[in-house]
């Protein structure tokens, strides 16, 4: 790993449903000495996500957005998606919980980058995507 710079900050959409998976995912990446101390971002709405993100690229640092929802908010963190993407602000949209794994091709259909399946703090860790995958 090349350090502090190489982290990315993980800007998390932490609204309705899906609270206590990116609660865990967060806590698991801190837990593990590989992703430890990764700055992490909770927002509640798409204007304060793009916000993040923007504060982000202006520290020079790449942004992962993750999202976590129930199926009933998906269309609402759908629509969210669209007005991020919208805004210009780069990110790779990781989206995970329990709409996502029941219905990984709509997701994303939706507009999400990629998709965890199953326990997000066992993907997010053992693939270290938060550290490797912006490179």
């Amino acid at each position: 790993m090349g350090g502090e710079l190489d982290k990315p900050r993980i800007v998390a959409m932490h609204a309705r449903s899906g609270l206590v998976g990116l609660n865990v995912v967060t806590a698991a990446l801190d837990a593990d000495p590989r992703t430890e101390g990764i700055d992490v971002r909770f927002v509640k709405d798409a204007p304060s996500m793009i916000e993040e993100l923007a504060a982000a690229r202006a520290e020079g640092k790449k942004a992962l957005a993750f999202w976590s929802f129930y199926s009933p908010d998906f269309a609402v963190s759908a629509q969210e998606l669209a007005v991020v993407k919208a805004s210009g602000e780069e990110a790779l949209h990781v989206v995970g919980g329990v709409h996502a794994t029941a219905e990984p091709l709509a997701t994303l259909q939706a507009g999400f980058d990629l998709v965890a399946l199953g326990e997000g703090e066992h993907t997010s860790v053992a693939r270290r995507f938060a550290t490797r995958c912006l490179r």
